[in-house]
């Protein structure tokens, strides 16, 4: 089975050799494999635990299962599980198989207005630790006066959620 493996290991990494080679002269081919990566290591760090540091990071700094989140907003368990449906809150399965809720969507005890906006305009295939990254990173098409501030910052201070699924769309 050893034998097997090391085979599959090779042959892998001849691939991806191959495939490196030919996206180098191609910034968008290079651009997609880069995705591709992330996404990967994103799925890995899902089935591995330990595979990706910013993923343990994250499910460290997240609220574990939805219980915690009803406890937080004093409502219902079942609206939580209903909002994760509707994608109203941001949620991801944990390695035990929990849902994870980050923390940064959640500020002064309640959840950040206009979230379901602008998750909705997110790429479908991004992983966790890109969603958070997105939503806490500074963006240049989201100002309050002449300062750049993040998509969350933006909505906590009430702004238009529109702005922010726009800036989200081009993520």
């Amino acid at each position: 089975m050893s034998g097997h493996r090391d085979r599959a290991e090779e042959a892998a990494i001849s691939r991806f050799s191959r495939l490196v080679s030919r996206a180098r002269s191609n910034p968008a081919a290079m651009d997609l494999l880069v995705h591709l990566l992330d996404a990967a290591e994103e799925g890995l760090a899902q089935l591995v635990p330990g595979a990706d540091p910013a993923y343990e990071d994250l499910v460290g700094r997240s609220l574990e299962g939805d219980l915690a989140v009803a406890r937080l907003l004093m409502v219902e368990r079942s609206r939580v599980r209903r909002w994760v449906r509707d994608r109203e809150v941001y949620a991801f399965p944990g390695p035990d198989g929990q849902w994870y809720f980050p923390r940064w969507q959640f500020v002064g005890g309640q959840l950040v207005p206009g979230l379901r906006t602008v998750l909705g305009a997110l790429p479908p295939d991004m992983g966790p630790t890109q969603v958070s990254r997105w939503f806490v990173t500074p963006n240049p098409a989201l100002r309050l006066g002449e300062e750049k501030v993040s998509p969350v910052a933006w909505l906590a201070a009430g702004e238009d959620p529109r702005t922010a699924a726009r800036a989200a769309g081009s993520a």
